[in-house]
């Protein structure tokens, strides 16, 4: 290979590394914030329940 040949595919591969740590960034941190979501909207649900509902 080339001089030339090697940069391109090292510059290749750091957009290919780049651009899959990225992603995987981005999926953790929408399944961090579903995660929030969905305590929320438990708590929600548990405070708005009344001790007559909790009941049965």
């Amino acid at each position: 290979m080339t001089m030339i040949e090697t940069i391109l595919f090292y510059i290749l591969w750091g957009v290919l590394l780049s651009w899959g740590l990225y992603l995987n960034y981005m999926i953790i941190r929408d399944d961090i914030r579903r995660e929030k979501e969905c305590k929320a909207e438990k708590k929600r649900e548990k405070e708005n329940t009344t001790p007559l509902r909790r009941s049965r």
